[in-house]
């Protein structure tokens, strides 16, 4: 099995005896307004499978699993890989390391009476696929059967035929207000603060646009 691995951010899924998102909202993380985003880091690599579990790429290469770096192309059965798995994980494992710090300076900070954890900062050594990376990959050769382009998605507002979004195709408001009357949205990433795509945040901005609303309806 072979696993391409792009731009990261892991996150402990627990840590500490306490659950991601708990830190997330115990630490105010999730009010993090949307003016104070910063637009180079990538959204975090989490999972809930299985209860949910800390993803960490070394542990899945010492499962067997290949890592390869970034897909540049593919074609003709062949692909080509950028040359930068071993950056990826590294400043993977740099975010990840923060988030820990973050957490730790909480714990102190308040007195929480909650056990360590050095375990979490444990890693294993680069593999070799890290150490002496593919940068080309031949389907037939390896036996490849399937390959799953896992590249994520984007939101298609086509059926939408008006002249509120950029050039890329992305609504243009400020927390949800369009600059056409009328025309809201909601449930975005970041529409106001960070958790306004979460159950817990998008509340929040339903009661903020429902007010705005009623306060045009008055004049």
């Amino acid at each position: 099995m072979f696993l391409s691995v792009g731009r990261n951010g892991r996150l402990s899924r627990r840590y500490r005896g306490r659950d991601l998102v708990r830190w997330i909202a115990e630490m105010g993380i999730e009010e993090t307004p949307v003016e104070r985003r910063d637009p180079s880091r990538p959204l975090p690599t989490i999972t809930g499978a299985h209860g949910g579990y800390t993803i960490d790429f070394r542990r899945f290469a010492a499962d067997g699993v290949t890592l390869l770096g970034r897909v540049k192309a593919a074609r003709d059965g062949v692909i080509e890989i950028a040359p930068d798995l071993t950056e990826s994980v590294t400043k993977g494992d740099a975010y990840y390391a923060t988030f820990l710090d973050m957490v730790d300076a909480q714990v102190a900070q308040r007195g929480l009476d909650l056990p360590e954890e050095p375990a979490a900062r444990a890693a294993p050594p680069d593999p070799a696929c890290m150490t002496n990376p593919l940068q080309r990959l031949d389907l037939r050769t390896e036996g490849i059967g399937a390959v799953i382009w896992a590249t994520g998605y984007g939101l298609d507002f086509g059926w939408i035929d008006l002249p509120a979004f950029d050039a890329r195709g992305e609504p243009l408001h400020r927390h949800g207000i369009s600059e056409l009357p009328g025309l809201y949205f909601l449930g975005l990433q970041w529409l106001s603060r960070l958790k306004s795509s979460f159950l817990s945040g998008v509340g929040d901005d339903a009661a903020y646009l429902a007010d705005h609303i009623a306060a045009r309806r008055r004049f």
